[in-house]
């Protein structure tokens, strides 16, 4: 019996597997839904708005500690 090299091996699992997964549609669909959502993808916003000039501390309602510690 001659082993298996990994190559073999996965080449086994995508032949078993390949008709049972998601389409190649799904599959882009979720990638952008998965991006979307991420973390990285607020960021990225964030920053652009920054370099916009549309800074988060302006929507900010500003504040003070009056007398007594009150608000």
């Amino acid at each position: 019996m001659i082993p298996f090299s990994e190559t073999a091996r996965i080449n086994k699992m995508i032949q078993s597997g390949g008709g049972t997964g998601m389409s190649e549609l799904q599959f882009f669909a979720k990638q952008i839904s998965l991006w979307k959502n991420s973390q990285q993808r607020m960021e990225q916003i964030a920053g652009e708005l920054y370099y916009n000039g549309e800074h988060d501390i302006l929507k900010r309602k500003r504040t003070m500690i009056g007398e007594g510690g009150l608000i």
